[in-house]
C-alpha cells in the first residue's frame, strides 16, 4: 500500500517537474513569451517600406532634375540636381542595414548606387567613347551615387561643369543614364518590399539564421561594422592602410557631405533598434524583455546612448570630414575607438542576448 501511495506521488509530481523545468532559463529559448511579430510589424511597416519608399521618390526626383539640367543647362539646373543627389544619398543611408538580405540585396543595390570612391578615369572613358555597359562588374567604380556627384561636383567651378554639359553631349547622355539606373533599380526594390517581401518578412518571426530577425540583425551589424565604421570613417583614417590616411576614399569627396551621410547613417541604424516610436515593439525592448545589461546598466540604453554620443561628435566637427580626419586625428582616432565599441554592443552583447548568430565572415582581424 505504501508503495502505491509513492508510486502515485510520483505520478502527480511528475507533470508539475517538467513544466517547471519547461519554465527554466536553461532550456535553451531566448523569450518563448515575447511577441516577436510585433518587431517585424514595426520594423516592415513603419521602417523599412517608408525608407525604401523615400529612396525611389528622391532616385525619380534626381533622374528628373539630372533630365532637366541636360535638357537646360544653368547653375540654377545644376545646383537642383546637386540638392537632389544630396537627398537621395541620405534617404540611400537608412536603407543601407538592410542590404545584406530580401531585394535590396538580390539587386545589388549597394554595389550598383554607392560604391566608392568612384573612378574618374573610367568615367572619363566610358563618357570619351559611350561604350558602357552599366551593372557589369567593370563599371560599378563607374556609376551610381559616386560618379553623379563626381559629375555634378568635379572641379567645384559652377560655370566649368554648366559649360561641360553644354559642350559635351556624351556627359549628358553618361549623367541621364546613370540617373535612370538609380531610378530603375531603387523603384524595383520598393516595389518588391510592398507587393511581396513584407508578408514574407513578417512570417519568418524566429531567431534562427533563416528568421527575419536573424537576416536584419546580421544585416545591421555587417552593415555598421564594414561600411560606417570602416567605410566613412576607418579607411578614410586610414585604419586598413598602415595608419596612411586616406582621404580621397571618403564616402562623399567632391561635394563635401560625407558628415551629412555619416550621421544620417547613424540615426537610421538607431531608428532601426529604437523602432519607429518611443512605443514602439523594436529590438530595445526586446532586449529589455529579456533583461540585457551591460555594466549593471540596461544594454537598450547603453547602445542608445552611445549611438547619441556619436552623433553629437559628428555634430562638432566643424570642416569636411576628409580634412577633419587628418588634422584633428586624436579624436578621430577617438571617434574610431567609439564606432569600434559599438561593435562590441551590436556584435556581441546585443546579438547573445538576443539568442541571434552572428552568420556572416569578419576577416580584418577584429
Amino acid at each position: 500500500m505504501l508503495l502505491m501511495k509513492n508510486y502515485n506521488a510520483i505520478i502527480v509530481a511528475l507533470p508539475l517537474l517538467l513544466w517547471m523545468a519547461s519554465c527554466s532559463p536553461d532550456d535553451g529559448s531566448t523569450t518563448p513569451d515575447f511577441d516577436r511579430g510585433s518587431v517585424l510589424a514595426d520594423q516592415a511597416n513603419n521602417i523599412i517600406l517608408p525608407s525604401f519608399s523615400e529612396l525611389a521618390t528622391t532616385c525619380e526626383s534626381l533622374d528628373n532634375s539630372i533630365n532637366a539640367l541636360i535638357a537646360n543647362p544653368s547653375i540654377i539646373n545644376l545646383e537642383e540636381a546637386r540638392s537632389d543627389l544630396f537627398d537621395a544619398r541620405l534617404a540611400y543611408q537608412k536603407c543601407s542595414p538592410y542590404s545584406s538580405f530580401g531585394p535590396f540585396n538580390s539587386y545589388a543595390l549597394r554595389s550598383e548606387l554607392n560604391t566608392f570612391p568612384s573612378d574618374s578615369v573610367l568615367i572619363e572613358q566610358n563618357i570619351a567613347s559611350g561604350q558602357y555597359a552599366l551593372g557589369s562588374i567593370s563599371n560599378l567604380d563607374a556609376q551610381g551615387f559616386p560618379a553623379l556627384e563626381y559629375l555634378l561636383w568635379e572641379g567645384n567651378n559652377t560655370g566649368d561643369i554648366v559649360n561641360s554639359f553644354i559642350n559635351d553631349s556624351n556627359r549628358g547622355s553618361y549623367s541621364s543614364a546613370l540617373s535612370g539606373r538609380c531610378k530603375e533599380l531603387t523603384s524595383a526594390v520598393y516595389n518588391e518590399w510592398s507587393s511581396s517581401y513584407s508578408a514574407m518578412y513578417l512570417q519568418q518571426d524566429g531567431t534562427d539564421v533563416g528568421s527575419s530577425l536573424g537576416l536584419v540583425v546580421n544585416s545591421l551589424n555587417l552593415d555598421f561594422e564594414k561600411f560606417i565604421r570602416d567605410g566613412k570613417v576607418g579607411i578614410p583614417l586610414g585604419i586598413r592602410s598602415l595608419g596612411n590616411p586616406l582621404p580621397s576614399h571618403i564616402e562623399a569627396p567632391y561635394s563635401g557631405n560625407s558628415k551629412a551621410l555619416l550621421k544620417a547613417s547613424l540615426e537610421g541604424l538607431l531608428q532601426l533598434i529604437d523602432g519607429s516610436t518611443a512605443n514602439s515593439a523594436s529590438l530595445s525592448t526586446y532586449m529589455d524583455h529579456v533583461n540585457a545589461q551591460h555594466s549593471g546598466t540596461a544594454l537598450s540604453s547603453v547602445i542608445r546612448n552611445h549611438i547619441n554620443g556619436l552623433v553629437n561628435q559628428v555634430d562638432a566637427v566643424e570642416r569636411p570630414l576628409e580634412t577633419w580626419l587628418i588634422e584633428e586625428s586624436s579624436a578621430a582616432d577617438q571617434m574610431y575607438a567609439d564606432l569600434q565599441q559599438l561593435v562590441v554592443y551590436l556584435k556581441v552583447d546585443m546579438t547573445s542576448s538576443l539568442g541571434i548568430l552572428i552568420s556572416y565572415q569578419d576577416t580584418d582581424g577584429d
